[in-house]
C-alpha cells in the first residue's frame, strides 16, 4: 500500500481533532506515514516522527504548509485533506477532501455565531464551493453528510467513510448524574433550549441532575448564561471544563444518560461513544441522529415540553429498569480499518 500524507494544519480541537491524531497514530504504526501538516496545537499529544510538520495557527502559516505540500508529495501516494478545504491547485496524485463540517454545505445555518464565526464560515463556503473540484474524492461521515453534499455541488464522487477507534467503558453503577451532555457550547448545540427545559422541570419540583463539559476559553458566554440560571432557579447543574478526551469516559461512568439537544452535526461523536458504551440516549429528533442510531428516545429540539415530557419517561423508565439500550445503524470501522478503505 502506498504512504499516504495528510494535510490538515487547520484542525486543532474537538471531535475533528480527535479523529486526526486517532489516524495519524495507525499511520505510524502501519508505517504508512508520508508528510503530515498538522496544527501545533496536537503536538503534546501525538508520538515523536520526523514526517509530522507542525504549523502556527495562521492564514500564512498554512499557506506555506501547502506550498511545501505542493513540492514534496510523491507521486502515486494518497493526499488526504483532513482539514474540510480542498487544495488550492490540483496534484498530480489521488486526493481525498475528508469532510466533517455540515455547516459548510448546508443550506440554512441561521445559528446566533459572532461575526467574525460568520465571516469565517462564509468565506469558506465560497472556498470549497469553488475549489472542491481539485479533489478526485470527498469521504463524509453520516447519510445526511452525503444528502447535504449532493445538494452543495452536483457530480462529486462522494463515499461514506466514518471512523472511530473504539473505546472500552466501565460503567458504574453508583451514579452521581442523570444526565451528561460533553460538548462544546457552540450556538447550535441548543445549551440555552437544555438549561430553559431544566428551568421548567424545577417549577414542577423535578431537579434531574446534569453534568456539563465545556471549555473555558471558548465557552465563557454560555458558561456565564448557565451559572446565573442555575444559581437563580437552584438547578443540579455540574459544570466541568476542559476535560481531556482520554478522560471524558470518567464522566460517561457515573452518568445514567446521554442527553444530546444540538440541532445539527457532522457526526456526533459522543452518540457514537455512548451507543458503545451501552448508555441511554435521549437526542433531537433529526435525520443526523436517526441515520445513525436507534432505540432511543427522541424529542423536538425546538420544544421545551416535549424534552420535559421525555426526560421524566426516562427517569420513571429507570427507576423501572425498563429503559431503552440503543443501537448502531452504522457500521463504524476504527482508525487502521479506514486506511485499509482508502
Amino acid at each position: 500500500m502506498s504512504k499516504i500524507d495528510i494535510f490538515a494544519p487547520n484542525v486543532r480541537h474537538g471531535g475533528g481533532g480527535i479523529l486526526l491524531k486517532q489516524l495519524v497514530k495507525s499511520l505510524i504504526e502501519q508505517n504508512l506515514i508520508g508528510k503530515v501538516y498538522i496544527s501545533i496545537d496536537l503536538k503534546d499529544d501525538l508520538p515523536n516522527n520526523k514526517n509530522i510538520i507542525f504549523n502556527k495557527n495562521s492564514i500564512l502559516s498554512k499557506f506555506y504548509a501547502e506550498m511545501k505540500l505542493q513540492k514534496n508529495y510523491i507521486k502515486g501516494s494518497k493526499v488526504l485533506f483532513f482539514g474540510n478545504l480542498p487544495p488550492l491547485f490540483p496534484l498530480k496524485t489521488h486526493t481525498i477532501l475528508y469532510l466533517h463540517n455540515i455547516l459548510l454545505i448546508k443550506e440554512q445555518t441561521n445559528f446566533d455565531f459572532p461575526i467574525k464565526t460568520k465571516l469565517r464560515l462564509f468565506i469558506e463556503k465560497i472556498y470549497l464551493r469553488f475549489f472542491i473540484k481539485n479533489v478526485d474524492e470527498i469521504y463524509v461521515q453520516t447519510p445526511v453528510m452525503v444528502s447535504e453534499l449532493k445538494k452543495f455541488k452536483k457530480g462529486l464522487k462522494i463515499k461514506l467513510r466514518p471512523f472511530m477507534n473504539k473505546k472500552i467503558f466501565n460503567l458504574s453503577t453508583d451514579k452521581k448524574y442523570d444526565f451528561i451532555y460533553p460538548s462544546y457550547g457552540y450556538p447550535y448545540k441548543n445549551h440555552k433550549f437544555l438549561i430553559n427545559t431544566w428551568i421548567e422541570l424545577s417549577k414542577e419540583g423535578f431537579y434531574p441532575s446534569l453534568c456539563l463539559l465545556l471549555d473555558r476559553k471558548i465557552d465563557k458566554e454560555i458558561i456565564e448564561f448557565i451559572e446565573q440560571t442555575k444559581n437563580k432557579f437552584n438547578l443540579n447543574i455540574d459544570i466541568f471544563f476542559n476535560i481531556p478526551n482520554s478522560e471524558i469516559e470518567d464522566y460517561y461512568n457515573i452518568s445514567s444518560a446521554l442527553i444530546w439537544p444540538s440541532l445539527t452535526e457532522s457526526f456526533g461523536m459522543p452518540l457514537i461513544e455512548a451507543a458503545n458504551a451501552d448508555l441511554p440516549i435521549i437526542a433531537s429528533d433529526l435525520s443526523y441522529v436517526t441515520d445513525i442510531l436507534e432505540n432511543i428516545y427522541l424529542f423536538n429540539p425546538l420544544d421545551v415540553s416535549d424534552l420535559k415530557k421525555k426526560v421524566v419517561l426516562f427517569l420513571k423508565d429507570l427507576e423501572l429498569l425498563n429503559n431503552l439500550n440503543p443501537r448502531l445503524r452504522l457500521t463504524i470501522p476504527d482508525s487502521n480499518d479506514f486506511i485499509k478503505l482508502m
